[in-house]
């Protein structure tokens, strides 16, 4: 409630949900804003390695890694700090695969597909 006044007193009618929302759209390819749409996850290749990733619209263990043979093989957590809206954290997961893929996996979780519930 008080973030909707602040807002409405700064004169920003839009909310954070919607311009990470907007922000994430705008920063997805026609392919990957086709597949979040349909299905609220979209896939990217990460920078260093070339691997296939899916992200997936959840706040955690949202980041799947698949093989050759589209086999999930592990499932990744990271995040940046702070109270970012959901949207926000996949764009933020999105660019880090993309652009800098072998430091953000050193610092996530990691755990086997078998340990968690299938997306």
């Amino acid at each position: 409630m008080l973030r909707r006044v602040l807002a409405f007193l700064a004169g920003d009618s839009e909310s954070a949900v919607a311009r990470g929302a907007r922000l994430l759209r705008d920063n997805l390819s026609p392919e990957q804003l086709a597949a979040y749409r349909k299905g609220g996850s979209f896939e990217v290749i990460g920078g260093d390695t070339g691997k296939r990733y899916r992200i997936y619209r959840s706040h955690m263990m949202n980041i799947a890694e698949f093989d050759a043979q589209v086999q999930r093989v592990w499932t990744w957590c990271f995040y940046p700090e702070g109270n970012l809206v959901r949207s926000d954290n996949m764009l933020a997961q999105k660019l880090a695969l993309e652009l800098f893929e072998t430091e953000a996996l050193a610092k996530a979780n990691r755990h086997p597909p078998s340990m968690l519930n299938s997306f």
